[in-house]
Formats: structure tokens, C-alpha cells, sequence
């Protein structure tokens, strides 16, 4: 650690303000170019839980971390429970796009649907190639009864499942069959994930 800053004294410091995990990193120049680096801790016993790097030019140091929280928050969301919210930390290069995707997915789980179609709304217009945003964008406008919606939503995140994992490709189509009423082609694509 550089001039003996420590994960255990951030621990210390981070317990005295109530934080359950913090971060520690660094910006180097070198000429033109920025490296970024930072590690992510839990706060109890200062266990390492994401580190992550990137380079940059320095004139966009603000993109150089706006791609290390991206990458420290894709690492974070891994496990039981994060599947989709980890293929959408790693599908879109959207610092405020995940952001909002995020309060999406916060709101969709309390069941506040329209709050979290306009949060996916807001996502998928920060990075019109993200699909996992189109996708929750249709699911909460099927839930709110807005087919029209939904389906263009469904179609468009099909549209861009390239950038996603095989499995979520399917998913996705899975998802529009459903919502086209082919039943049978949604049920064999979804049954086939399992």
C-alpha cells in the first residue's frame, strides 16, 4: 500500500462511519496516459471482494473510472441470486445506464412497476445497445398492461442479444415468443435453459 494506507486502516476508517465495504485505489499519469486502479473491500475484516484496472488517456479520466466501477460492480454481482444483474454490468459500457438499470431492478422487486419502467427507459436511452434494459423494459410494461410496449421493448432487446451470453439470448427470446403467443417455441427455448 502506498504511504501506509492499508486495507486494514481504511477498514478502521470505514467502520468509523458505519460503511459495510469500501474502496481503495489509485490514479497514476504517465504523459498522456491514466491508470486507474481500485480494489473493493468488505469493511468487517477487510476481505478483498473486486479489484479491477484500466488505462486510459488522461484528457478521459472521467470514462477510465466510469469503466473501473462497471468492472468492480460486475465482479461484486456474482452468485446466486445476480445473474442477470451481472450480464447487465457486463453488457453495457454505461456508467449512468447501469445506474439507473439498477434503480430499475430495485423498484421492479418492490412491485413498483411503473418507477421501474421508467428507470429501464432511462437506461436503454443512456445505451441504446442495451439489450438487459429493452428486456426488463418489457417485462414491467407487460406487467403494467401495456403491450405495445412490451413487445417493441421484447423485440428490440432480441434485436440486440448479440452482445449477451447464450443463455440470456435465449431468455430473451424465450421472453418474445411468449409475449407473440407461440407458446410451445417459448416453452421449448426456456425448458432447454434449465
Amino acid at each position: 500500500a502506498r504511504d501506509g494506507f492499508t486495507p486494514a486502516s481504511a477498514a478502521s476508517a470505514a467502520k468509523r462511519y458505519g460503511a459495510s465495504e469500501f474502496v481503495i485505489g489509485e490514479i497514476v499519469r504517465e504523459g498522456t496516459r491514466v491508470h486507474v486502479a481500485a480494489s473493493l473491500h468488505r469493511t468487517d475484516r477487510a476481505a478483498l471482494l473486486a479489484s479491477a484496472a484500466t488505462d486510459g488517456p488522461a484528457d478521459e479520466l472521467d470514462e477510465a473510472v466510469d469503466r473501473l466501477v462497471i468492472a468492480l460492480v460486475a465482479q461484486r454481482l456474482v452468485g446466486p441470486g445476480h445473474g442477470l444483474a451481472h450480464v447487465a454490468a457486463t453488457s453495457t459500457s454505461s456508467l449512468p445506464a447501469l445506474k439507473a438499470w439498477l434503480a430499475g431492478e430495485e423498484n421492479f422487486g418492490e412491485h413498483r412497476y411503473a418507477d421501474a419502467a421508467a428507470d429501464f427507459q432511462r437506461a436503454s436511452a443512456l445505451d441504446p445497445t442495451f439489450a438487459v434494459a429493452f428486456f426488463r423494459l418489457a417485462n414491467a410494461a407487460d406487467l403494467l398492461g401495456d403491450a405495445t410496449r412490451a413487445d417493441s421493448a421484447a423485440a428490440r432487446a432480441v434485436a440486440l442479444g448479440d452482445r449477451l451470453p447464450a443463455a440470456e439470448r435465449e431468455l430473451l427470446a424465450g421472453w418474445r415468443d411468449w409475449r407473440a403467443g407461440a407458446v410451445q417455441a417459448a416453452e421449448d427455448r426456456l425448458t432447454a435453459l434449465v
